[in-house]
């Protein structure tokens, strides 16, 4: 797929799985509100058809809280 499809496609469902690799997904999101409340976004540039690295949108990614003692 074109980036722009990619991006288009991430865009207008909101969350989406691609496969990375050979046996390997990801799921991608538009915004935060499709992660749970304690991730945040994480951008995500990725090869596409026509372009080396296109933003597609983000994962969710944990927020890491450390406690100090």
């Amino acid at each position: 797929m074109t980036c722009e499809a990619t991006r288009g496609l991430v865009s207008t469902r909101g969350a989406i799985v691609i496969g990375t690799g050979a046996n390997l997904y990801d799921r991608f999101v538009a915004t935060r509100a499709f992660c749970q409340p304690d991730e945040m976004t994480d951008p995500v540039w990725l090869p596409t058809a026509d372009q080396k690295q296109c933003f597609i949108g983000y994962r969710c990614k944990r927020i890491d809280y450390e406690f100090e003692r």
